[in-house]
Order: structure tokens, then sequence, then C-alpha cells
């Protein structure tokens, strides 16, 4: 999300579930987004996530992915510490890494 600062990040934040997850989770070839959509709970079950990434209706970052095999790592956390994903318009969930 290019444009936005982390303070209109955290403003925006503050009002979407936010769940948090370990650092050491997303190192190296990181986590599956599949797995990451379930424990937001933007979707019940991997086979949920599954249908809504070939769907085209997951975003990282507001970005579309339709990579049911995508690895989300520390290369894409926004200002070091968040991973926002979305489902379908309206639907948002954060991620914040905490140390550990």
């Amino acid at each position: 999300m290019e444009g936005i600062s982390e303070r209109n990040f955290q403003d925006v934040a503050a009002e979407v579930p936010t769940t948090e997850i370990p650092a050491s989770k997303l190192a190296g070839d990181g986590k599956s987004l599949l797995e990451l959509l379930v424990r937001t709970g933007l979707c019940p079950s991997k086979g949920q996530a599954r249908k809504d990434v070939d769907a085209g209706g997951i975003y990282l970052a507001n970005i579309r992915e339709n990579n049911v095999q995508r690895m989300v790592s520390e290369k894409d956390l926004m200002f070091g510490k968040y991973l926002l994903l979305r489902k379908g318009k309206r639907n948002y969930a954060i991620l914040k890494v905490t140390q550990g």
C-alpha cells in the first residue's frame, strides 16, 4: 500500500481484526498464504482458502493473489511488522508480527 503512513495504517488497523504471529513463523521460506487465511479467520479451512484464492478473491497488501502455493515471508511485511490480508471487497484482517 503505497502512499500511506504507518500512523494512518495503525489508525485503520485499530478497526480491523488483528492476529499476532511470531516473526520466526515468517523467517526463511515463510508460511503458506492458505494457513494465514485460516489463522486470521478470513477462511474457515485451507480448502475454502484454496477456493477463494483460485476464484481471485484474496489480496495480500491489496494486490490480488492467485497462487495457492504462495508463501508469505518477512519480505511481504508492511512497515516491517504487518501483513494486510483481504477477502473480497470488505473482509480485512491484519497479522502483526511479534518478536519470538
